[in-house]
């Protein structure tokens, strides 16, 4: 998920996104446009990820969240005690 604003800023036309989800949160469901994009996290380059374009809170000091469809396939390692994210 990433924040509408950060794509729309990035060159997506939100309006025209041709696959969209039902989004379900504790305040009600929307339908929220779905694009795909080019990200690097976690030391990972992905060229063709889909994202959903969803605004989350404006306090949140983040722009957005990964999905399921990122860590697929891969072993994602949290050292708390050493405060360390690896993915393998």
């Amino acid at each position: 998920m990433i924040r509408r604003a950060l794509l729309t800023r990035t060159g997506f036309d939100l309006s025209t996104a041709a696959n969209r989800l039902r989004f379900y949160s504790a305040t009600g469901t929307e339908l929220v446009p779905m694009v795909d994009v080019a990200l690097q996290a976690l030391g990972e380059d992905r060229r063709r990820l889909t994202v959903a374009a969803h605004d989350l809170p404006p306090e949140a000091p983040f722009d957005g969240l990964l999905g399921l469809n990122f860590f697929r396939g891969r072993e994602l390692c949290i050292d708390f005690r050493a405060g360390r994210i690896d993915l393998r």
